[in-house]
């Protein structure tokens, strides 16, 4: 059966589950240690005097609070959203997928330095109207949770902004947002129906201890009994644990990959986002490309080719400087890797926002890529030719 992209009714903002005197008192205090905790270590790495004192913490607790917008979500496993109703809307079967992938650098823990979170979303809402996509694979679209505290106006926002645009079905980010911390970041828009239910996986391997890093699966209908796997990810970025990175792109091979490659039938399957691995070899020797690229055969790497663009812009960190502040710049860390399907055109996409500075939307440049599906006879599936490879 088609499964809506709903979770349910959304409670609104205002719907708050029943909680005794008792327990509001201890989540209180939670998010109050908590938020005293990131004023001490924000006092001692600033170097700011008055956050070593009570009174300044006290002060600072108020104002990370209110900036962060955080609000009362209980103690439940899933945590209330608010979202607006959506209205799916039917769409002819297709053979051919516009694609967009993007980190979108919304990490609640950095944006006392991004530029604002609000406007580089709607900036790239705007990118989309335009772009006309069928899927969009979203990272760093986080929520974070502080026990029975939660800030999720980002995704909010941004998913209402997308229902607008008619992307009636989209993954639920909650199953990776942990008790205390941020979830994965990851979601997937679609104009079209999904077929199964998505797949979320929290990577076992991780060096990672803010962010819930992992992937997310799901298959969508194309139309006239057509489907598409499409998978996102976001890897590591630290290189300890030791192979950690390559660890991950194990797990997304078996969870993703085995079970599809079982027959001849070519089986139509992206699997495209921030791979923190990069071909340019701008962090490594390359050999970290050539294990990922191994390790997600038969899928192929479409962005690997003689003239490897760029994904990632300079380090944009206020702190960065020098050799430091360029660091990042020239790396080509998101990756989209492709099987079942021919490449029609592959690029990278700037988005800037409308304001006079011309902000750019995120520390990345979008993934934007056109397939069409391979032949039913005669095909196998990961057998794309060089032919079929070419831009």
């Amino acid at each position: 059966p088609i499964l809506s992209e709903e979770f349910g009714d959304p409670p609104s903002r205002l719907s708050v589950p029943a909680c005794s005197p008792q327990a509001l008192r201890l989540s209180g205090l939670l998010a109050m240690g908590w938020a005293r905790m990131l004023t001490q270590i924000a006092g001692a790495a600033l170097s700011l005097s008055f956050l070593k004192f009570p009174f300044g913490q006290l002060l600072a607790t108020g104002i990370l609070g209110y900036a962060l917008n955080f609000r009362y979500v209980g103690f439940g496993k899933e945590i209330p959203l608010s979202l607006p109703a959506s209205r799916a809307q039917s769409l002819a079967a297709t053979d051919r997928v516009l694609i967009l992938s993007h980190n979108v650098w919304c990490h609640y823990l950095q944006q006392w330095f991004a530029p604002s979170a609000e406007r580089r979303l709607k900036g790239l809402l705007q990118g989309i109207a335009d772009g006309g996509y069928d899927f969009v694979l979203i990272q760093e679209l986080f929520l974070l949770r502080v026990g029975p505290f939660a800030i999720t106006d980002n995704y909010e926002l941004f998913r209402a902004g997308m229902q607008e645009l008619g992307y009636a079905y989209s993954t639920d980010p909650r199953p990776s947002l942990p008790f205390l911390g941020q979830n994965s970041g990851l979601v997937i828009f679609s104009k079209r129906p999904f077929v199964a239910s998505a797949d979320s996986h929290d990577f076992s391997v991780t060096g990672e201890k803010v962010c819930a890093k992992g992937f997310v699966h799901v298959q969508a209908s194309l139309g006239n009994g057509q489907t598409i796997h499409l998978a996102t990810t976001h890897m590591d970025s630290k290189t300890k644990p030791k192979g950690v990175r390559r660890a991950q792109t194990g797990e997304i091979s078996r969870a993703v990959i085995a079970g599809q490659c079982v027959s001849d039938k070519p089986v139509p399957m992206v699997i495209a986002g921030d791979f923190n691995v990069c071909s340019r070899g701008t962090k490594d020797d390359g050999s970290e490309y050539k294990a990922l690229k191994a390790g997600l055969l038969p899928l192929v790497d479409i962005y690997d080719t003689p003239e490897i663009a760029a994904t990632r812009r300079p380090n944009m960190k206020p702190w960065a400087r020098g050799k430091a502040k360029g660091k990042e710049g020239g790396a080509a860390i998101d990756h989209a890797f492709v099987m079942g399907l021919r490449v029609e055109r592959a690029d990278t996409r700037d988005f800037r926002c409308t304001d006079k500075r011309k902000t750019v939307v995120s520390d990345h440049l979008g993934l934007e890529f056109e397939l069409a599906l391979l032949p039913l006879a005669g095909s196998r599936a990961g057998s794309q030719s060089q032919e079929d490879m070419e831009m």
